[in-house]
């Protein structure tokens, strides 16, 4: 299967498309997509492949209080584990399951 891909600027409702001489096909599928307008280049982190430039979020901007309070704790969820003796036990008394007459 023969495949030609190309980008065309669009200043009309009529776009053009040379084939070359050697295509040789009697039907065709012809696909229009937009392209969205490329957004800036950002840093990405160390070892993410440029491919997936897109899907990578940029940091959010910390405030000087959001800074001070992540240097006094820089993990907010040490010491918050919590754990579950009997998994499985009910989570409420089966006397919360009997119907009140």
């Amino acid at each position: 299967m023969q495949v030609i891909r190309t980008i065309q600027h669009v200043s009309g409702e009529t776009l053009t498309i040379q084939l070359p001489a050697d295509f040789h096909a009697t039907r065709v599928e012809i696909i229009v997509l937009p392209i969205e307008d490329e957004k800036p280049n950002q840093e990405l982190p160390a070892g993410v492949d440029s491919a997936y430039a897109g899907f990578v979020r940029p940091k959010p901007h910390l405030t000087e209080e959001d800074r001070q309070l992540l240097a006094q704790r820089p993990n907010p969820l040490a010491g918050t584990v919590r754990t579950y003796i009997a998994p499985f036990e009910p989570a409420v008394p089966p006397d919360d399951w009997i119907d009140n007459p």
